[in-house]
């Protein structure tokens, strides 16, 4: 695939997933993390699989989130500044 061709890939996956969390506000949810989206990729060709992001319409939601996000999938946790 050309960098052309990745490029409007992003740009498709960004209208996509904007559109989704339109959606999900539509239908009563408060906390959509936008900042947060994890991309999870194939651990053998690494190519996206999908994209994960954090959704509640319950406040207390996000605390939930920012803890476990804050793992990466190797067990290493980040750094928060």
């Amino acid at each position: 695939m050309g960098e052309m061709e990745n490029v409007k890939l992003e740009i498709r996956n960004r209208r996509f997933i904007d559109l989704y969390k339109e959606k999900l506000r539509n239908i009563g949810y408060l906390e959509i993390k936008s900042a947060d989206e994890i991309l999870i990729k194939s651990s053998q060709r690494r190519v996206p699989l999908y994209y994960l992001l954090f959704a509640s319409k319950h406040k207390r939601g996000n605390e939930f989130w920012e803890k476990i996000s804050a793992i990466e999938p190797t067990g290493q946790r980040k750094f928060r500044f």
